[in-house]
């Protein structure tokens, strides 16, 4: 079909409206329509030129397109940049690692669980030292120094204590110092109730924490199983300090224990330095235990200096999660609890005497087991009868009975009777080193 020319500039063209283009002044040509289809097959390139986005779509857009570095594919996010754009994958990489499921924050069905600093993503107790509700010191092997925490070593006591304001955001570190002449190895373990790590089997888990030592030298860690009765371990899980092999029956012990994993890391004298360590917890997990221990016998004075030690779900380190330190110290006190007022003719009981005994019944919040309760001296405390005319006896003896999770009854005798049978008293220190030491320690 030909086309016709209009030489009427005001035609008005419509979608059936056929035009040819004029070849060497006759009156012939191919026809507009076939023109277009023709342009509208070349593969165009657009150079300085404005797309208004309102006014068009751009079709088949993928990543691959885009300039160098426009599509930031890396999970930690490490450029900061604000003109690049992250990847889904990179976005769940990196929320992944600081909120990940049973580590941090996680969403199911609208429902947002909060665990970390309110929470117990750390499955660790007083992870930083900050408490020890019992003074410090020389410690022997597999005894208890900070809360929760215990002394490992080679052949003698090292001298335990505090560490303050290490640095910027660890300011409390425990220090472990060698005190005896011959060198000797030494470390610290924690064992978790089982209660608290049972949930654990099967799972993917990293330890995580600030270590420092005043040599130059290996520190090395573990993560291990107690696949025995749960909460019945045994607290020193070192078989030989000097053997190189880090397996049960090696350097552990072969009892019921399985080795997670074992790590090192080289440390440059009093320099802090950052460690972890991830394991794969079996199935037969009944409890944990984390450690850390010099690899080598250190010569007397050096210190081992550990702090804000995380122990968690998850294939990588988080950052620490912090707790409130009345949350700290209530974890703390399921375990250990020191009734200590610190000051004299302080009240501590209340309850009544008959002939020189006076019966004191005390209270605390629920123990991981049925404790053992001391008092320290007996001249540290007296029985003060609520009775005109009485005077204060000063304990010459003391007995418990009635013992359990959440109390006891303590029985203190006096010199003399002070009030009659029957007569209401009051369990008072007599200077500030009284104390009631409640232990239910694992």
């Amino acid at each position: 079909m030909t086309g016709k020319i209009s030489e009427d500039a005001d035609v008005t063209v419509t979608s059936s409206t056929k035009f040819a283009a004029v070849e060497g002044g006759t009156n012939k040509g191919p026809l507009m329509s076939s023109i277009s289809s023709y342009l509208a097959s070349l593969i165009q390139t657009l150079t300085n030129k404005t797309i208004n986005a309102s006014n068009n779509t751009i079709s088949n857009l993928t990543t691959a397109m885009f300039a160098s570095n426009v599509v930031d594919t890396d999970g930690t996010l490490a450029a900061n940049s604000d003109s690049r754009l992250a990847s889904q994958k990179a976005v769940k990489t990196y929320v992944g690692g600081y909120h990940a499921a049973g580590a941090g924050i996680s969403i199911s069905s609208n429902v947002i669980q909060v665990d970390g600093a309110f929470g117990f993503r750390n499955r660790l107790i007083n992870p930083t030292g900050q408490i020890a509700q019992i003074a410090v010191g020389s410690q022997t092997d597999a005894t208890y120094d900070f809360d929760q925490w215990l002394t490992l070593t080679q052949t003698a006591a090292v001298t335990v204590s505090q560490v303050t304001n290490a640095e910027d955001g660890t300011p409390f570190m425990m220090r472990s110092l060698q005190a005896q002449a011959t060198a000797q190895r030494f470390g610290r373990i924690q064992w978790i109730e089982s209660a608290n790590c049972i949930d654990l089997r099967g799972k993917t888990v990293t330890l995580s924490a600030r270590a420092r030592m005043s040599a130059s030298t290996t520190l090395r860690f573990a993560i291990v199983e107690w696949t025995g009765t749960a909460d019945t371990i045994t607290k020193d899980v070192v078989n030989d300090w000097t053997s190189g092999t880090f397996t049960a029956g090696n350097f552990f012990n072969s009892t019921t224990l399985t080795i997670s994993a074992a790590g090192s890391q080289a440390l440059t004298a009093n320099t802090i330095a950052s460690v972890s360590l991830t394991a794969n917890i079996s199935s037969s997990a009944n409890n944990v235990a984390i450690i850390f221990w010099t690899d080598s016998a250190q010569a007397q004075n050096v210190t081992l200096d550990i702090g804000r030690v995380q122990h968690e779900i998850g294939a990588s380190a988080t950052q620490f999660a912090w707790r409130p330190y009345a949350t700290e110290l209530m974890l703390c006190q399921r375990y250990l609890n020191v009734i200590a007022p610190g000051v004299t003719g302080a009240n501590v009981a209340s309850g009544g005497v008959s002939g020189t005994i006076g019966y004191f019944p005390v209270l605390w919040p629920t123990m991981f087991k049925v404790p053992t309760v001391t008092l320290s001296a007996n001249a540290d405390w007296n029985v003060n009868p609520f009775y005109t005319g009485s005077s204060q006896q000063n304990g010459s003896a003391v007995a418990f009975s009635g013992t359990n999770k959440n109390g006891t009854r303590i029985q203190l005798t006096t010199s003399s009777t002070g009030a009659g049978t029957g007569a209401m008293a009051a369990l008072e220190t007599t200077n500030t080193s009284a104390q009631i030491i409640v232990k239910a320690q694992l």
